[in-house]
């Protein structure tokens, strides 16, 4: 595991200790929520989000769903703010790009 995403799961464990898809269970993985893609801009606080492991491998609340995407997008633009998000998914690739408002 590369030390940059290392990081970024210590601190999504850290700030959100209980899965963020079912609220339930403890969370123990990292999930990509919007992008299921490693690497660059999609291992970002934007794109991540801390989960159990059911929910994880999708057994849980459908966490690859739309709306559970839609849902993350909305938490994160709350938490981070419209325009962080707007600007981070511009980043992403057009013919990648979802429009997640």
């Amino acid at each position: 595991m590369n030390p940059k995403y290392k990081a970024l799961k210590l601190r999504l464990l850290r700030l959100y200790p209980m899965c963020e898809v079912c609220n339930a269970e403890n969370s123990t993985q990292v999930d990509h929520a919007l992008y299921h893609i490693h690497g660059g801009i999609y291992d970002t606080i934007e794109n991540c989000r801390s989960c159990c492991s059911k929910c994880n491998t999708g057994y849980g609340d459908n966490a690859n769903a739309r709306l559970s995407k839609k849902a993350h997008w909305a938490k994160r633009c709350e938490e981070l703010g419209r325009e962080r998000m707007l600007q981070w998914n511009s980043q992403v690739p057009k013919w990648r790009r979802e429009g997640f408002e």
